[in-house]
């Protein structure tokens, strides 16, 4: 049917335009086009994702075009920093605060230190010389004058035990503030690191070249944008494998006769009319 309708709609052109012509149609098969609704998809993408914070949502500042090519190591999105960026800036004055203190605690503890050992140096001499007084025997001096050199010996004895006791304690309770205040500074570091990598994280960053592709808002029904609150783990952006691109379409009930399973396709986008896909 096909031939005969072809070799008359010839022959009529040719009688119009007055000039006698002979054509021949040559039979084949032909080819079927079917209407798909569907897009494109790739097998393998990297996925750029909202990182983990101390906040429940976070709002994006800004994204790159979709369909901006990106190299790796190129911006793709930034999120909000402000919140990260005043815990960070309260966090160094709190490092700042602290190394201070150590500082304070250090010379105070140097100080004390020197005044105890003193203290204590002065009791070990006092001692020696109630040793000496204590060494001398009763023939020499009186029974009475004796027994009180033995007795300021006791005495001073017991004030040198306290002297050093005293010199413990007072070091002790020192260092152990100083002990306190290092555990203090490195909790304080590690918290400002963890911040400071946070705020590094609210960047993310192109691992793979490619085209920018914009994610779909989980709640809203449309692609994330500039503005929108996103929540942890979310995927807000793509960046395709154009090397890994297939086509995901729904047939219509109409021509669904006309697809098989294994059958060779030519596709031909409506972004891009002029570029067949097979």
């Amino acid at each position: 049917f096909c031939s005969i309708t072809l070799t008359f709609l010839c022959c009529c052109f040719s009688v119009l335009l007055g000039e006698p012509a002979e054509y021949r149609v040559k039979s084949g098969d032909f080819s079927q086009t079917a209407v798909l609704t569907g897009n494109l998809q790739a097998r393998e993408a990297e996925q750029l994702v909202v990182p983990m914070t101390e906040n429940w949502q976070i709002q994006i500042k800004w994204m790159a075009k979709e369909g901006d090519y990106v190299k790796p190591g190129d911006p793709v999105v930034r999120f909000d920093t402000a919140a990260v960026t005043a815990d960070i800036e309260n966090m160094e004055l709190n490092l700042r605060d602290k190394l201070e203190q150590k500082k304070q605690k250090f010379a105070d503890y140097t100080n004390q230190k020197l005044e105890l050992e003193l203290k204590e140096k002065q009791a070990e001499v006092a001692y020696r010389e109630k040793e000496l007084d204590a060494s001398i025997p009763k023939g020499i001096i009186s029974d009475q004058k004796f027994e009180q050199n033995q007795l300021e010996l006791k005495r001073s004895a017991e004030a040198l035990k306290n002297t050093q006791m005293e010199k413990q304690v007072k070091l002790a309770a020192l260092e152990s503030e100083l002990q306190r205040l290092d555990i203090d500074i490195q909790e304080a570091r590690i918290n400002l690191e963890k911040n400071k990598k946070t705020m590094d994280s609210l960047t993310l960053t192109a691992s793979t070249a490619g085209a920018v592709v914009y994610a779909e808002h989980d709640w809203l029904g449309r692609k994330v944008q500039v503005g929108d609150n996103v929540f942890p783990t979310w995927s807000v952006a793509s960046i395709p494998n154009i090397n890994s691109l297939q086509v995901e379409a729904w047939v219509n009930e109409t021509y669904i006769h006309r697809i098989k399973q294994g059958q060779t396709v030519d596709i031909f986008p409506d972004a891009y009319p002029d570029k067949l896909l097979n």
